[in-house]
Formats: C-alpha cells, structure tokens, sequence
C-alpha cells in the first residue's frame, strides 16, 4: 500500500511470475542431474517448525506401494525418522534445498505438510499432494499453481500440530 499497490496488484504479480517461476526451478533441478533409482513418490512426512504426518498414518497411506517406489524423505539430524523406520517405512535424508528441489522435481507425485517444500513442489511437481492441518488452503497455495483444493473444514482436526524445533 505504501508503494501504491493494492493486493489486486499483488495477486495480478503473481499469477504473471509462476510462469517464470516454474520455469527457472525447473531449469535449475535439471541443472542439478537426476539421482539413480529414485523412487516416483517423494513424502516429506513432517516440517521444521510444527506440522507432521504420523508414523502410523503415513504407513497406512504407503502399505500397498513397494518400498523402491517411494522414499519419506528427512532434514539431517532430524530425530524424528527413526519414528518413520520403526515402521518400516523407506526413508532416506536429503542434503540441503538442491536436493529437495531436485526430489521434488522429478517424483511422479509428492506429498507434503511442510509449507516451504509445499511452496516449491507448487511449481515444480509433477504432482503435488498438500496434506495440511491448520493451514487454510488459501492461505498457503500459491495462487497461480495448478493444484486442486480438496478441504472440508470440519469442527475438530486431528492435525498432529506439535512444535518440533524452537522457533
């Protein structure tokens, strides 16, 4: 508003930058090289700050898919994969942002709940699944990407928000 804009301005910029976003991320991930045998679906099953998916419900999700199709995927150091393994679910570390964007780049479908990695997988996944809890749809989907807003509110979620890491 200082500058003139109004939030009409601001939405009208970023429909016209996905585009250019979507592009430039894509180029960079194919910059980065492909990874042999990567799996076609990338779960990033919890976030730094607060939102996870839990151990047992992501097993449940992937018990019918082989373990070579899919990897949970985890920051270094994050102590909560042991948690995932114990279920015997697959589950591997990645090494910093360019190998997430390159994950994300290029899995068949990627599932996520945190909102930077949801943010990226907007713009470059081939297909990109938000399994969000507290987070509003609209407040978290960019407003250009092509993605499908399936949320029902409902009076009392089960959104497993814990605060992982102190903010």
């Amino acid at each position: 508003a200082r500058l003139g804009y109004s939030e009409v301005d601001l939405m009208r910029g970023l429909h016209f930058s996905y585009q250019l976003l979507r592009q430039r991320l894509r180029n960079r991930a194919q910059g980065l090289g492909q990874i042999e045998d990567r799996p076609g679906i990338a779960v990033f099953p919890v976030g730094k700050g607060y939102q996870t998916m839990p151990p047992a419900f992501a097993a449940q999700l992937l018990k019918d898919i082989p373990q070579t199709d899919y990897a949970c995927y985890f920051a270094p150091a994050d102590s909560a994969i042991d948690h995932y393994r114990a279920t015997g679910l697959r589950c591997e570390v990645t090494e910093g942002p360019n190998a997430v964007l390159s994950i994300v780049a290029n899995s068949r479908v990627v599932a996520t709940v945190d909102s930077f990695i949801s943010h990226v997988a907007q713009l470059v996944a081939n297909c990109h699944v938000a399994f969000m809890s507290h987070d509003l749809p609209q407040h978290t989907l960019h407003p250009a990407a092509p993605s499908k807003v399936v949320f029902h509110a409902l009076p009392c979620v089960p959104c497993n928000y814990l605060i992982r890491h102190e903010v």
